[in-house]
């Protein structure tokens, strides 16, 4: 099965258990969700600028960014239909894609691009999953975007997780031509790394 399969059954098998839910989307807490959410964007001026969320999910990052009284122009992408479709009802003058952003067209172009929780689930060439994906996310973003992922150092993955080594996925980031300046943050949460690249 390819990861975007296993990605969109587990997703809509999680809404159809738990509904409108942080445990659909794989998060602990409203709580840890919202440090990730604050380590990821922290870097970046987004008052007044488009932002595209990669695995929006129920566009939790929307709200998040609203409750900081962030001024932005939203636009969320998921594979999951089941979560998009409670997305679009609780936020119906949003935009949403339901398509993975690797077949985004080109001409769409955001300030900032930011995926939250994508890679947990990759088991099939899971570097190469994260790259094409973190590809994408450079060629739709004007000045930078950001990502985060569980890493190698905390813990042994569970079966079916992906679990990142930082040295190895820094040094695939720099080899690439993605951005010209790169930063990591390992602070937040225990287990977890965020990565920043700027345009």
């Amino acid at each position: 099965m390819s990861n975007l399969d296993l990605n969109r059954n587990f997703y809509n098998e999680s809404y159809s258990l738990f509904g409108h839910n942080t445990r659909t989307l794989n998060w602990g807490s409203k709580f840890s969700q919202s440090i990730r959410f604050q380590t990821l964007t922290k870097p970046f001026p987004l008052y007044g600028k488009t932002i595209l969320d990669v695995g929006c999910g129920f566009a939790d990052l929307h709200t998040w960014l609203n409750q900081q009284q962030i001024l932005h122009h939203y636009t969320g992408i998921d594979i999951s239909g089941k979560v998009l479709s409670k997305a679009r009802s609780i936020h119906p003058s949003l935009s949403f894609y339901e398509l993975p952003v690797t077949s985004l067209p080109g001409e769409c172009l955001f300030d900032y691009v930011f995926a939250s929780g994508i890679f947990t689930y990759s088991t099939e060439s899971p570097y190469t999953f994260l790259l094409d994906t973190v590809q994408a996310m450079s060629r739709l973003s004007r000045y930078g975007f950001a990502f985060n992922t569980l890493i190698s150092s905390f813990r042994s993955p569970v079966p079916g997780e992906f679990h990142a080594n930082v040295t190895l996925l820094m040094t695939l980031l720099k080899q690439s031509d993605f951005g010209h300046d790169f930063n990591l943050s390992l602070s937040y949460v225990p287990g977890d790394a965020t990565f920043y690249v700027y345009k």
